[in-house]
């Protein structure tokens, strides 16, 4: 990424100059593979494999909100929050810093 901030410096220099017209570098955009996710039946086992109670509700909130198991470990009852008749979870996430996380009427 650094080298292409100096190939577009060195290229507005030149349009700059008059030796090309302006033009910036951009890199190919990746390749997205697309992820396989588990099915609702597929969750509806895991969910029921589940000796405890908390290891349901872990299950359902993985599976319904998107969570990360560090976010959702890290969960406290006092992160609960309800607005306009819902419920969401106040979130502490990794890249985003906080945000709500709207809560299924299930968890």
């Amino acid at each position: 990424m650094t080298y292409l901030r100096t190939l577009n410096q060195f290229l507005a220099w030149a349009a700059r100059a008059g030796a090309i017209e302006l033009v910036t570098a951009r890199l190919p955009r990746a390749h997205r593979k697309l992820v396989d996710v588990l099915s609702r039946q597929e969750m509806q086992r895991i969910e029921d494999v589940a000796s405890r109670e908390r290891d349901k509700l872990i299950v359902r909130l993985l599976a319904d909100t998107g969570l990360r198991l560090s976010e959702v470990v890290s969960l406290l009852p006092d992160n609960i929050i309800e607005r306009h008749g819902h419920h969401y979870l106040h979130v502490t996430g990794k890249a985003q810093g906080d945000r709500l996380v709207p809560l299924a009427h299930s968890a």
